[in-house]
């Protein structure tokens, strides 16, 4: 086919059994030459199975860290010195909304896939050569939006409780499981004038107690023995 012109490859890859029984991989390149006045085939053959196996390697290795990387939950990419993405796991490409291999020599950040905006925490660390150059970065993205949606509320919460205890009309005092105080009114200062200037986020109820104890305890002649 060749010598008539026909269009074939000039250079294939093919598996051989050699003489022990075994086999090699073989890369074989095909030229036309002039020889004895007519045209004539050139054929060099090169045994290249180390550099197979070395390559089956290198893939069994590559598809080893994709399925680790892929297992991670959080957005996970790596960077070259051009901001380039060189790789990304399956969250990072689901939430881009593009396929891992797409996404590989781009610069652009990229945003979620349905638009929505949301809270992300982001950690990089550099990622360096043998001699210490620093090459590339690696970052983990966490999607934090359900968080931060939980504390906002939380503290809608306790604003609203902090409004309805300053309204009440008589001293009010919260205290968590522990017996710490943990909010109060303006009246309970009002009430409790030792209290001022000592009353505090955290402070037991006990010393807050003992504090006061005098003021409600009047001619108690042990007002410690009153707290307990």
């Amino acid at each position: 086919d060749r010598a008539a012109g026909r269009p074939v490859p000039d250079r294939y890859e093919y598996r051989a059994r050699l003489r022990d029984g075994s086999l090699a991989w073989m890369d074989c390149s095909v030229s036309m030459v002039p020889w004895d006045g007519g045209p004539a085939c050139l054929v060099a053959v090169v045994d290249i199975s180390a550099r197979k196996e070395a390559q089956l390697r290198l893939e069994q290795s590559e598809a080893l860290l994709q399925q680790v990387i892929d297992a991670i939950p959080h957005r996970l990419f790596v960077k070259d010195a051009d901001s380039r993405y060189l790789l990304v796991n399956r969250a990072f490409a689901e939430v881009a909304g593009i396929p891992a291999a797409q996404l590989r020599g781009l610069h652009t950040a990229c945003q979620a896939a349905d638009g929505g905006e949301g809270f992300v925490r982001t950690v990089k660390a550099p990622l360096r050569d043998a001699e210490g150059r620093v090459w590339g970065l690696v970052g983990i993205s966490e999607d934090i939006t359900a968080q931060r949606r939980i504390e906002a509320e939380a503290l809608r919460n306790q604003e609203r409780l902090i409004d309805a205890i300053e309204s009440a009309p008589a001293a009010m005092l919260y205290c968590d499981a522990q017996h710490r105080v943990e909010l109060w009114n303006s009246k309970v200062l009002e009430f409790f004038p030792p209290a001022l200037g000592e009353l505090r986020h955290g402070m037991a109820f006990e010393d807050l107690l003992r504090l006061v104890a005098p003021r409600v305890v009047a001619g108690e002649a042990n007002p410690a023995g009153w707290v307990r």
